[in-house]
Formats: C-alpha cells, structure tokens, sequence
C-alpha cells in the first residue's frame, strides 16, 4: 500500500507505449482501480488535476492518473476523432496494456465525455462511474451555452496569445475562490500551455469544437446503467448546476451530490468531501 512519502510525481510517473501512441501516467495505491480523467483545459494534466487527492484515495485504491491524448506527457498525434473517443479507445489499449479488467473512471469536464464514450463502447470495462460536471453528458436548461466564463477555452490562444495573466483568467472561471490558489499553479499551468505541440493540439482541438464538434453524448446516455455519482459544484460557471439535470433523469443508476460555495473543480476546492463521496459511493455500490 502507498505511503504519502511515495506519492510524489516522480515516484509515480509512468509511460506507457501503446498501439496508437505513447501515454504518460501516474500509478498509485492498491486495490479497485480509480482512473482519473482531467478536464480539456489550456495545460491540464492527470497530475496538475488530482495530486491532492492521491493521499486520501491510495490506501482504498489504485488510482490512475492519465494525461489524455495531447495533453500533458502523452503523445499530441494530429488526426480527425472526436477527442472523447480517441481518448476512450486509446485507455482501453492502456487497461489491457497493464492487465486490468475493470475501472472507475473519475472523469471531470472533458475528462467526462471520455469517461461516458469508454462507458458507451466498452461498458464490460467499466465497474461504476463518477463524473464531475462531465461534458458531453451536461445539458442547460435555463443557462446558456457555452456560458460567459467558458468561452475562455475558445479564445485563450487567440491574439494577443496566452500569457500568466490569462491562465489567471481562465483558472478563475473554473472555482468560486480562485484567490485559494497558490501562484505557482498559474505559473505551471502557463509553462504546460505554452509547449508548441501543446498549444498546436488545442488549437485544432478547440476549433473543432467551435464549428460544430462538441460533445454531444448526452443523447446516449439512457443506455448507461452503470452505478453513476455525479459531483457537482454549486456555483459552476462551466457547465452550470442545471445541465445535470438530464443525466439524472435519463441515467437509471445516477445519483447526485451538490456541493456549496464549490465552482468547475470540486476535487481541488473541497478535496475531503469529494475523497469521502468517492470512498462512500464505492463501499455502498459494491457488487
């Protein structure tokens, strides 16, 4: 079983080379496996998401964490997917790479349309899900879309180009307090969004998006009836609390846990809650 002292990003860090390209991973803890899928924003990674998590969750489970296809360590291969499929088959080579049956995928943003599109095509490798504010299966009712605050994903590298100040922009859209985050963040986040395949990724990626190519897994989501633990932050400005609630009455098995004074990012803005949601959810669901 980890130790807190092992779970730093050097004794974790992983890559794997697989069929379709070379994937960059953390790996830690033992037991049922918690694949933790981060958002699509400028610079994001499986580390930069969920490192604070990883104390909490190691001692009940072995957590995955997975730069998705073009972002962070992993590979950036130009090509004409949906992100959220190519990620979903690209994680089914990574599972059957090391010998793992089953996961969890833990999926917030973007990282939850992956996690529903792995649901949809290989629903026998899926155990249960837990999806932050996913994207895909999100769908305003009273607000609108894309909100004001989320337009920043469409025009962080338009002129006159991204810079610390815009990450402070766009990482101040995700949370309700954004003044709780320590200024080195900013800087990481700037630094990782800044690399040319990076940035050269995102911007194909993004203008996909804005001409018509969004996610729109919500139209499948009644097929779903895996075990589903929806966590939303009360204030999103992302995808606003409302846009849950078509998952939760189309998906037979979906329950949802709101949590106050909480934005796009519940895992780094009330940690222990989303730890303890996890760790619940996952003792009262076992088979």
């Amino acid at each position: 079983m980890s130790t807190t002292n092992a779970l730093t990003k050097e004794a974790t860090s992983r890559y794997a080379d697989l069929k379709d390209m070379r994937v960059y991973y953390h790996d830690a803890g033992e037991g049922p496996v918690l694949l933790m899928l981060h958002g699509g924003g400028p610079g994001a990674s499986g580390w930069s998401n969920f490192k604070q998590n990883l104390p909490a969750l190691t001692p009940h489970f072995r957590v995955l964490l997975v730069d998705q296809p073009g972002f962070g360590l992993t590979d950036k291969p130009e090509h004409d997917e949906n992100q959220w499929d190519l990620t979903a088959r690209v994680l089914v080579q990574l599972l059957d790479h090391l010998g793992i049956d089953k996961v969890t995928p833990v999926g917030n943003s973007m990282g939850g349309a992956a996690s529903l599109a792995l649901a949809l095509a290989h629903p026998d490798r899926v155990e249960r899900l837990i999806l932050m504010a996913p994207a895909g299966g999100a769908v305003p009712v009273t607000s609108l879309s894309p909100t004001a605050e989320g337009r920043i994903l469409f025009t962080y590298y338009a002129p006159p180009g991204p810079s610390v100040d815009r990450t402070k922009e766009l990482v101040h859209a995700l949370l309700y307090r954004p003044e709780d985050v320590d200024p080195e963040t900013f800087q990481e986040r700037y630094e990782a969004s800044i690399d040319p395949e990076s940035q050269a990724y995102h911007i194909r990626m993004f203008k996909k998006w804005a001409n018509g190519g969004m996610p729109d897994l919500w139209k499948r989501v009644d097929e779903i009836t895996h075990e589903t633990l929806l966590l939303w932050g009360r204030e999103d400005r992302i995808l606003p609390l409302d846009t849950s609630l078509l998952m939760l009455n189309k998906m037979a098995n979906a329950r949802l846990h709101v949590v106050p004074k909480c934005g796009h990012w519940v895992m780094t803005e009330h940690p222990r809650e989303f730890e303890d949601q996890i760790v619940a959810f996952m003792r009262e669901t076992k088979a």
